[in-house]
């Protein structure tokens, strides 16, 4: 089976996952209504229209999109050229801080350069507020039963992580380990994995697979109080020394 063929299997199963939402029918927490929205779409993520060769040399992960637009919309976000268009008035802080530090240190317009794959952690989307929470168990299942696959079929050259919980759910489907083999610890503070000096690499389960690994802060405004411009800045200037893709 080809990229192309593997990669629409792949779409459709997870478009068919109704895993989470059974989880949450199960729950004993009945406060938490919050369930997730599923759409059939060409790409495995609406994130992916504006950012999915299946051959890329960067994967970026986010951690989820929020709710879905709504049904008039849509054709803004399942469009390349119409999602471009939307980024530049500056509505999304995410894009827009990915659009400035790949300038800033790769040199590459992403606008333009379609050598990137982006997907969020999360491949449906949430009811309600974008603010609302997520739940552990949405990262397990789908980075669990879908993001190897997806890694599988992109086999990028580098992975970037966006925040702690994309960095989380990447551990649910392979070790994340230094260049020595010994695994990474998780349970420290997202500042203290961002600023370790080792090179970490996410290894498949079976351990064919090994590509090197960038957790970063999330680009996104509220990150960015946490995490300044300048430092994340200094950050992906890592990346670009260490990752040669």
């Amino acid at each position: 089976m080809n990229k192309q063929l593997k990669y629409r299997a792949l779409v459709n199963d997870v478009n068919q996952c109704r895993q989470c939402d059974l989880l949450m029918a199960q729950s004993r927490d009945k406060s938490y209504t919050i369930i997730l929205e599923h759409v059939c779409i060409q790409h495995i993520n609406l994130w992916s229209y504006w950012q999915g060769c299946l051959d890329p040399k960067i994967l970026v992960i986010g951690q989820d999109w929020g709710r879905l637009p709504p049904q008039s919309q849509m054709q803004v976000f399942t469009n390349r050229e119409s999602y471009r268009a939307q980024i530049v008035p500056g509505n999304n802080p995410t894009d827009i801080g990915l659009l400035k530090l790949f300038q800033d240190v790769f040199k590459i317009d992403i606008l333009v350069d379609q050598k990137l794959f982006f997907t969020n952690s999360v491949f449906c989307y949430k009811t309600g507020s974008l603010s609302e929470n997520v739940r552990k168990a949405w990262f397990d299942n789908c980075n669990s039963s879908f993001m190897s696959r997806l890694i599988g079929v992109l086999e990028p050259s580098c992975i970037i992580t966006l925040g702690k919980h994309a960095l989380d759910g990447l551990s649910a489907c392979g070790a994340i380990k230094y260049s020595d083999k010994r695994e990474v610890s998780l349970n420290r503070g997202l500042k203290a994995i961002v600023e370790d000096n080792e090179q970490f690499w996410w290894c498949s389960n079976d351990d064919k697979s090994q590509i090197k690994l960038f957790p970063v802060y999330h680009p996104g405004s509220y990150s960015r109080l946490n995490r300044p411009y300048d430092k994340q800045l200094e950050d992906w200037s890592r990346i670009a020394k260490l990752a040669k893709c």
